[in-house]
C-alpha cells in the first residue's frame, strides 16, 4: 500500500484512488466472484482515507464512488455469467439423474393383417414408473390398436410391452415388459413441495434412446383440466407426450399429456405442440391408480348426472334444474332444486367448483354430497359411473287446455292409446303434484316431466277442476277431490298420430290479420307471417318458421297450404326468402333467432310449440339454427336437404332434446334416422318425393301438420 507524504504542499495523487493490483478488474473477471468487487472498494476506500491531510473527503467522496462504478457492469456480467452455468449444472444433473427412467417406445401396424410385415408408426416416449417393468406413456399415440408395441431402453436394449390399461381421463396408458433385469423407476416429487415459479425440465426420448431431450420452464400453474393436471410454460413436442416433468433434484413431479385443460370428458384433447405452454399429470394422482391399471382395469370419468338450473359456471348457488334419469345423482335421491353445498368436504358455492370437485374423480368411485332442500341441510352417497343411461325423451300423452296463464294447469285432452289414458288421467283434472313435487305453473310441469325416466312409473297428484256428487249435510259442495295416478311413460313414437284431439280456442278471437309484413330493417330479406284470423292475444299459439329453397317465395301457395291448419290448431308461420335469389347465405341463420324473438314479443306464443324447417338448402340453415337454439325451438324440419354426419351430435339431453322431421327421397335419411335414434333424438322419416321449391299441400296437412301438432303433447 502506498503511504502519502506528509508535506500539506502537495496536490492529491488520483493515483492513489486505484484499486490494488491483487483486485484489478481483470482478476474480478477472472474470479468471476463478485465479493471481489467489494474488497475492492474496501480498499480503495481505505487508502482513501490516508490521504486525509491532503484534500478532504467531501470532496473527492463523489469520485471515488464513481470509479468505484466503473466496476460494477464488469462484476455484474461475470455474477450473471456465474448464475447461469450454475442453472445449467443443474438442469443437466437433474435430467441425468432421471435419464434411465426414460425410455422410447415404437409401434408398430400390421400391413396387411395376414403376414408378419409390419409397419412402424413412429417414437414416442415413455416413464418407468415400477421396476418390475410397467411403464405410463401417452394415450396420444395409443389410441388406435397397434400390432405391436417395442420399447427401446436406455442401454439400447429393445424388448417388446404390452398395453394392459387406460386412462380416458388422463389420456394416459399403461404398458407392461418382459424379460428384463429390475428397471430403475422413477422418483416422484412430494407435492406439498412445489411453488409456483419454480424451475421444472421436461424430458422425452424423442430421437435416441440414448439421448434425453430436455426442454425448460417454470411451473405456471396447478389445478388445470379440472384439477388433474398441472401446466408448465415450455415448449413440448408430441414425442416427448408420456415423458416425465422433472424437479432440479431429478424427482418426477408428472407426466406429460396433450391434455385439453378446459374439460372434464374423455376423448376431448387437444395437441398444444411448440405453443409455450404444455400440461402433466401428477405422478401420485397416477401411483394412486397404478394398482387398479396393473388389473387391465380401464380408468372413465366419472359422471353423477346432475343439470344445474345456470349455465353461469361462476354463478351460484347449484342450484339443480333436475337430475338426468337413471343416473347416480337420480338414485341418490337428488332432485329439482336441491343446492349442492359440499363435494367430498370441499365448499361449492359455484358451477366450476363442482366440475373441479368431480374432475379427478373416476367413474366407480364414490363421493360424499352435501345438499339442501327446503332449507334442510341433507347428505348422499353417489357412486359414479362411465356412462349415464341414454336419455329420451318421456311421452305421457296428454295436453293441457289453451291458456297464457301459466298457472293453469287443467288438462284439456287425452291422446287415445296413450300412456295418460291407461294411467287413468281424465280430461278437466288440474295437475298439483308429480312424484311429490309440487307443480305451480307449466314451466314446472314441463321442467319435472323432462328428467322423468321412462324406465319407471310416474305418479300424478290430480284434482278435479269441477264440482263433483251431491251437496253435503253442511250445505258445502264437494270440489277439488284429489287423486293419485300412476302412468307408465314412453318414449316419443317414431309414428305421426293419426287421431290427435283437436283443442279448440276458449276465446272467440277475430285479433288476426292474415298475411303480414315482417319489417327487418338492416336486412334485404322478405319476410311475411301469417296469422290466422281467429288469433287472439289471449290464446298461445304454435310458431313455425320456414325457409323455403333460395329464390322467389309465392305467398299464396304458403298460405293456402297452411291456412286451415292454422286456423284450427292454433299456430302462426313465417315464411323468410333468401337475400341472393341463388343461394342462402350461413350469416342468415341469425334471422331464426331474431325472428323468434321477434315474434314472441309481438304474440302469444307457447313456448313448447315452436319449430323450424326448411326446404333444400333453406332446411339446411334451419337445422344449423336449432342446433344454436336447442332450449328454444323443440321441433326441426328438413325437406328433401343435405345432412351432416351423425357423429357430430352430442346425446339427447332433458329440456334440450330436438323433435326431428325428414320429409324427401334422399338415400341418407333412414340410415341417419337411426343414427340419431341411438343418440335419443324422436325422428320420424316420410320417405316421398317432393319438389323443394314449393310447398305440397298434399304433403302437409298430413304429415308436416300432424308433426307440429304432436309437439302440443306432453
Amino acid at each position: 500500500m502506498i503511504v502519502p507524504p506528509r508535506d500539506r504542499s502537495l496536490k492529491p495523487s488520483y493515483a492513489l484512488l486505484v484499486p490494488s493490483p491483487r483486485y484489478s478488474r481483470a482478476r474480478i473477471r477472472a474470479r468471476g466472484d463478485f465479493r471481489s468487487f467489494l474488497h475492492s472498494c474496501i480498499i480503495s476506500c481505505s487508502t482513501f482515507s490516508v490521504n486525509l491531510n491532503f484534500m478532504r473527503a467531501h470532496t473527492f467522496l463523489p469520485i471515488a464512488f464513481l470509479l468505484c462504478l466503473c466496476t460494477l457492469p464488469a462484476a455484474i456480467a461475470a455474477a450473471q455469467i456465474s448464475l447461469l452455468e450454475s442453472e445449467q449444472t443443474a438442469f443437466k444433473q437433474a435430467a441425468e439423474f432421471t435419464a434411465g427412467s426414460v425410455v422410447q417406445i415404437e409401434t408398430y401396424a400390421s400391413l396387411d393383417g395376414a403376414t408378419a410385415d409390419q409397419n412402424a408408426l413412429g417414437t414416442f416416449t415413455g416413464t418407468i414408473v415400477d421396476g418390475e417393468g410397467w411403464i405410463i406413456t401417452s394415450l396420444f399415440h395409443l389410441r388406435s390398436q397397434s400390432a405391436s408395441i417395442a420399447v427401446l431402453l436406455a442401454n439400447k436394449e429393445r424388448v417388446s410391452a404390452k398395453l394392459v390399461a387406460r386412462d380416458f381421463s388422463r389420456e394416459l396408458a399403461l404398458l407392461k415388459i418382459e424379460g428384463t433385469t429390475r428397471l430403475v423407476a422413477a422418483i416422484p416429487s412430494p407435492a406439498d413441495e412445489w411453488k409456483i415459479g419454480q424451475w421444472v425440465i421436461a424430458l422425452g426420448k424423442s430421437f435416441d434412446p440414448t439421448e434425453t431431450s430436455r426442454s425448460v420452464g417454470i411451473l405456471s400453474a396447478q389445478g388445470r383440466a379440472f384439477d388433474k393436471a398441472f401446466q408448465i410454460d415450455a415448449k413440448v413436442s408430441p414425442l416427448n407426450y408420456g415423458g416425465p416433468v422433472v424437479d432440479l433434484r431429478g424427482r418426477v413431479m408428472g407426466i406429460l399429456t396433450p391434455i385439453n385443460p378446459n374439460i372434464a370428458t374423455e376423448g376431448e384433447v387437444q395437441q398444444w405442440y411448440d405453443s409455450g405452454v404444455a400440461f402433466a399429470v401428477p405422478i401420485q394422482d397416477i401411483l394412486d391408480r397404478l394398482p387398479k391399471m396393473k388389473e387391465g382395469k380401464d380408468l372413465h370419468p366419472g359422471r353423477i348426472g346432475i343439470r344445474p338450473k345456470s349455465k353461469d359456471d361462476f354463478g351460484g348457488p347449484v342450484t339443480l334444474a333436475g337430475v338426468s334419469p337413471g343416473s347416480p345423482a337420480a338414485k341418490a335421491g337428488l332432485r329439482a332444486g336441491d343446492v349442492i353445498k359440499k363435494v367430498q368436504g370441499r365448499p361449492i358455492e359455484q358451477m366450476n367448483q363442482f366440475r373441479h370437485a368431480l374432475g379427478p374423480v373416476d367413474a366407480e368411485q364414490v363421493i360424499e354430497l352435501e345438499y339442501e332442500r327446503e332449507n334442510i341441510a341433507k347428505s348422499t352417497k353417489c357412486e359414479l359411473v362411465k356412462e349415464i343411461p341414454l336419455y329420451r325423451e318421456p311421452y305421457f300423452g296428454f295436453m293441457l287446455i289453451p291458456s297464457i296463464e301459466d298457472t293453469n294447469l287443467e288438462i284439456g285432452a287425452i291422446v287415445p292409446g296413450s300412456p295418460a289414458e291407461k294411467g287413468g288421467l281424465k280430461v278437466g283434472q288440474k295437475i298439483e303434484r308429480v312424484d311429490g313435487e309440487l307443480i305451480e305453473n307449466r314451466n314446472k310441469l314441463r321442467e319435472v316431466l323432462s328428467f322423468a325416466d321412462i324406465r319407471s312409473s310416474v305418479r300424478f297428484r290430480v284434482m278435479n277442476g269441477s264440482r263433483i256428487g251431491e251437496k253435503g249435510a253442511d250445505n258445502i259442495p264437494k270440489q277439488n277431490l284429489g287423486s293419485d295416478v300412476s302412468i307408465q311413460a314412453i318414449a316419443i313414437p317414431k309414428e305421426l298420430p293419426t287421431d290427435l284431439p283437436s283443442l279448440t280456442s276458449p276465446s272467440k278471437g277475430g285479433e288476426g290479420k292474415g298475411i303480414v309484413d315482417i319489417p327487418l330493417g338492416d336486412l334485404p330479406n322478405k319476410v311475411f307471417a301469417y296469422v290466422p284470423t281467429n288469433y287472439a292475444k289471449d290464446v298461445p299459439h304454435g310458431l313455425m318458421v320456414m325457409l323455403p329453397e333460395a329464390g322467389e317465395v309465392n305467398r299464396k301457395e304458403w298460405v293456402d297450404a297452411f291456412e286451415p291448419f292454422c286456423r284450427e290448431q292454433r299456430w302462426l308461420v313465417v315464411v323468410v326468402a333468401s337475400a341472393d335469389a341463388k343461394l342462402w347465405s350461413l350469416e342468415e341463420v341469425e334471422l331464426i333467432q331474431r325472428l323468434i324473438r321477434q315474434m314472441d314479443a309481438d304474440y302469444a306464443i307457447d313456448s313448447r310449440r315452436i319449430a323450424v324447417g326448411g326446404l333444400g338448402t333453406g332446411g339446411t340453415l334451419a337445422l344449423v339454427g336449432a342446433m344454436q337454439q336447442k332450449n328454444k325451438i323443440r321441433g326441426l324440419c328438413m325437406i328433401e336437404s343435405k345432412l351432416p354426419m351423425a357423429g357430430r351430435f352430442q346425446t339427447a339431453e332433458p329440456m334440450e332434446t330436438t323433435h326431428w322431421m325428414l320429409i324427401g327421397s334422399r338415400k341418407e335419411y333412414p340410415r341417419f334416422a337411426d343414427s340419431m335414434n341411438k343418440l335419443g333424438y324422436p325422428i320420424s322419416v316420410i320417405e316421398q318425393t317432393i319438389e323443394p321449391s314449393k310447398p305440397d299441400h298434399r304433403l302437409y296437412a298430413p304429415v308436416l301438420q300432424r308433426w307440429l301438432r304432436r309437439l302440443e303433447s306432453y
